[in-house]
Order: structure tokens, then C-alpha cells, then sequence
């Protein structure tokens, strides 16, 4: 029967298991800034290089997951290596490109990066990047540096959610 707005599927009692959908569902409306077409939950590989020489990393963690809805994506990665041998700033892959803006992220845990005196640990996916930069803020200032690469025991749990192509 056709309704408009009148009939449930299924009930607190009465569920129904999967759903499978050819195309997108429209949640809240029927304009094109209502349907969700791409939900996507997985797991990638982090890897650190540098942006001078990439190296390699021993590492003993290497994990990062991410969950896409639309063009959002929400990560996390936990890193932790014991020696590398790249030179330049700190660059860590993202299976996304981003888009044309800066996306910024937190860190919850780090030991063994060395980060300047009287400044901070920044996150940051570049406009238009497939990588995950780490910077440096002088305290008080908005001056951001590129984080040059630790080459010695590196712990370091990042985050954050951007916007991609």
C-alpha cells in the first residue's frame, strides 16, 4: 500500500535483521541532503615517512580504523616504533584524500616524541592530502612548524575527523 509518512516497518518487538539496499535511504526527507548513500567502517595501516627521505619505521604498534558517512570521516591511530631511518617533517598515510581545507586532530597519548620546549603537539591533515601531518605551536603564538621526524622510541595515539573527496 502506498502511505505517506503513516506506516513502520518492524517494532521494538518486531525487528527485522538486515535491510539491503541498491541505492540510498533518505532519513528526515526527500531532498538530496537527506539521503545517505556511502556508510563505510575499516581499518588501515598508519605508516610514518618523512618528507625529505620516507625511511622505515620497527614498529610494534601500527593500527588505525575509520568510520566514513558521506564525505566525513572519523579516525584514529596508535603508532609506536622503535627506530627510523627517514629525514624531514613527520608524515603519517590517510587512505583518504582530503578536501580543499585544513583538518585538524587531537592526540591522546605520546611518549617519546620530542616536541620543542613551550610548545605543542598539533594534528593536522593538510587541503587536498592522503597524509596526516604533525606540527609544532609555540604557547601563546599561532605560529605552526612541521614536527622534524623522531628517529628514537615513538608512542603516539592521534584522532580527528575531516572531510574528503
Amino acid at each position: 500500500t502506498v502511505t505517506n509518512g503513516a506506516a513502520d516497518i518492524g517494532n521494538g518487538s518486531f525487528r527485522f535483521k538486515d535491510l539491503y539496499l541498491s541505492g540510498g535511504v533518505y532519513l528526515g526527507g526527500t531532498t538530496a541532503a537527506n539521503k545517505l548513500d556511502d556508510y563505510e567502517e575499516g581499518t588501515f595501516t598508519p605508516v610514518v615517512t618523512g618528507s625529505t627521505t620516507a625511511g622505515s619505521a620497527t614498529y610494534t604498534i601500527q593500527q588505525g580504523s575509520y568510520t566514513k558517512i558521506g564525505n566525513v570521516v572519523y579516525w584514529q591511530a596508535r603508532l609506536a616504533y622503535t627506530g627510523h631511518t627517514g629525514t624531514g617533517n613527520t608524515i603519517i598515510s590517510f587512505p583518504f584524500t582530503s578536501a580543499n581545507s585544513y583538518a585538524a586532530g587531537n592526540y591522546s597519548y605520546r611518549d617519546g616524541l620530542t616536541v620543542p620546549a613551550s610548545e605543542d603537539l598539533k594534528i593536522y591533515i593538510p587541503p587536498s592530502a592522503t597524509y596526516i601531518g604533525l606540527y609544532s605551536v609555540a604557547l601563546g603564538t599561532d605560529a605552526v612548524t612541521a614536527l622534524v621526524l623522531d628517529t628514537a622510541v615513538t608512542d603516539l595515539s592521534i584522532s580527528g575527523v575531516c572531510t574528503v573527496v
